[in-house]
């Protein structure tokens, strides 16, 4: 096995701990919404109360997911896309086509991350008036999903071959 396989063996292995650490976190996110929205609900219903930081953490929580899912989601090759048109090429194109592919999402991903931290800039003195926090908080969660779309992406500029970047149906 030379080098470069080595590296690309060592990487997938990096980014399937990622991977893990990165699912367990949103099962997280997704078990503090899930109880917020109940309790919320709850106290609504039997005591006539609402608790106001409800909202904002089932939004704030679902946007995480959507961001960060997005990368486990292409690792997997389960985003919604249509091949009929690039299948009917020769397998050599179609690799070509799925790397450009790769490198837009990338060249998105790069400035992502970047916006992203401008924007935690701007967001510094920025107050979540249910939650007390400063918005600059939420904010992390867009250079933290740039950053794992970028490795993601450098995982299949690795490979020798892309097989699809799409669910199969």
């Amino acid at each position: 096995m030379n080098a470069f396989n080595k590296f690309s063996a060592g990487y997938t292995r990096f980014m399937n701990i990622l991977t893990r650490f990165v699912q367990w976190f949103l099962i997280g996110v997704l078990g503090a919404m899930t109880v917020s929205v109940f309790i919320s609900v709850v106290t609504r219903y039997a005591f006539a109360w609402t608790m106001p930081w409800s909202d904002p953490v089932a939004r704030y929580g679902q946007t995480w997911i959507m961001l960060l899912g997005s990368s486990l989601v292409l690792r997997k090759g389960m985003h919604i896309g249509i091949e009929n048109f690039v299948n009917l090429f020769p397998d050599t194109v179609r690799q070509v086509v799925r790397r450009i592919n790769v490198l837009l999402i990338l060249a998105f991903s790069v400035a992502m991350m970047v916006q992203g931290f401008n924007l935690i800039g701007i967001a510094k003195d920025q107050l979540i008036p249910e939650l007390g926090i400063p918005m600059q908080y939420i904010y992390y969660m867009i250079p933290a999903a740039g950053m794992v779309l970028i490795l993601t992406c450098v995982e299949f500029l690795l490979k020798a071959r892309i097989d699809s970047l799409v669910a199969s149906e």
